[in-house]
């Protein structure tokens, strides 16, 4: 809890990475750096900040998520193991992988979205593009960047958009109202990100140390 990790690429020692063994809950944690992180079984995340690191993020189901961000633009996560998992209020811009159920709301994956097995659900989120093999791909209220699976279930409330971010820069993924969305498109419900308190206040604290010249993003 409340604890920074920092990587080489952010001023700190290359060695540096996040491995739990054992179950843990991870609450307002910033690391970065090396080249496997990986979660054990039953863990929790709650408003956590990566940045850039050199490799995907490896949690074993069952894993809670509740605020995660992912600064890395190509290394996601990728969830695998048995059990179900719940993925809410995560933002990455690298690849996300999933190979074990999962329920995904209020997220915002910037990058390729891989189902490789077990059902996935997602509710609420703004998607990249989802691809994969498996059936089990339901996506419910979200925008989609570029297009979904052949064999996903769409659906209602699920639309094609270009969305435009009210300001990156400070890590505010929220939709900016220049977003083009599909023609008789009207949102009724929020997609992506919903800040949690304790994300805004982790997002601070890695502005200010940018400020500072102690990490950079």
């Amino acid at each position: 809890e409340h604890l920074a990790i920092i990587h080489a690429a952010w001023g700190g020692h290359p060695a540096h990475a996040l491995r739990a063994e054992q179950s843990c809950v991870l609450r307002q944690v910033i690391w970065a750096g090396g080249e496997y992180h990986f979660l054990a079984s039953g863990s929790e995340i709650r408003a956590c900040l990566v940045g850039y690191v050199g490799g995907s993020l490896g949690l074993w189901a069952p894993v809670e998520i509740n605020g995660l961000i992912m600064l890395e633009p190509t290394h996601g996560f990728e969830v695998q193991g048995e059990g179900e998992s719940t993925i809410e209020n995560a933002l990455t811009r690298g690849c996300v992988a999933f190979n074990s159920p999962t329920r995904v709301k209020n997220c915002a994956f910037l990058n390729l979205i891989r189902v490789k097995k077990g059902a996935v659900i997602f509710n609420s989120c703004v998607l990249q593009e989802v691809i994969g093999d498996t059936p089990d791909i339901t996506i419910q209220s979200c925008g989609l960047i570029r297009g979904v699976a052949e064999k996903a279930t769409i659906g209602a409330g699920s639309f094609l958009f270009k969305p435009q971010f009210i300001n990156p820069d400070v890590l505010d993924y929220r939709l900016g109202p220049q977003t083009v969305f599909s023609p008789g498109v009207t949102l009724k419900q929020a997609i992506g990100v919903r800040y949690t308190p304790e994300m805004l206040e982790v997002i601070q604290v890695a502005l200010e140390l940018r400020r500072a010249g102690i990490i950079k993003f």
